[in-house]
């Protein structure tokens, strides 16, 4: 039975080549904080967290903060930047929605006078802060810093291989995986 689930799950695999399309993954360098103001003291926090924020997109490393190295580029994260701009923080749309009235069916269709606008909420004060960083910058970085880097052509689909033991689940590295799995990869 083994057997057969192991052949089953590669058989699927061998399936799946033509999915793995790679797409190019836009903005790795740009990071989008939100900001309550334009104040300096702001400013560089909001490049701090742009910078862990690209960091993150292009190692894959969520708490790339507690890395050996990284808070000391963190505080200096204008050290890396191409630019930086406010952009303004936009309201929801506004829907129509009907607006209730008694003995109505809900498959009667109100009139334009029988809808009602809903209440928007007000944007939320502050600015979104676009903070762009130097791509050579980054990957001289990431470097340094021995983080891995990960490209901006990514496959569509990815496949983890995870393998229940006794002591529990563990991912199944590429030296250890079968044979016919690595011939399929």
């Amino acid at each position: 039975m083994k057997n057969l689930c192991k052949t089953l799950f590669i058989s699927c695999l061998l399936g799946l080549p033509h999915l793995a399309w790679a797409v190019v993954v836009d903005d790795l360098y740009t990071g989008i904080i939100a900001v309550p103001d334009q104040s300096q003291v702001q400013r560089k926090v909001g490049f701090g967290l742009a910078l862990t924020q690209v960091l993150v997109k292009t190692t894959g490393v969520r708490d790339i903060a507690s890395r050996p190295g990284v808070a000391d580029r963190l505080i200096r994260a204008s050290d890396h930047m191409v630019k930086y701009a406010y952009l303004p923080r936009l309201a929801p749309l506004a829907v129509s929605l009907p607006k209730p009235f008694p003995g109505a069916l809900p498959t009667t269709l109100p009139t334009q006078a029988e809808t009602v606008e809903q209440s928007v909420p007000p944007p939320e004060p502050g600015f979104l802060l676009s903070v762009q960083f130097s791509k050579a910058a980054i990957d001289d970085l990431l470097r340094k810093l021995d983080l891995p880097i990960w490209p901006a052509n990514r496959p569509e689909l990815l496949i983890w291989v995870v393998e229940q033991t006794a002591s529990g689940y563990r991912f199944v590295d590429e030296a250890v995986s079968p044979p016919s799995l690595q011939a399929s990869l």
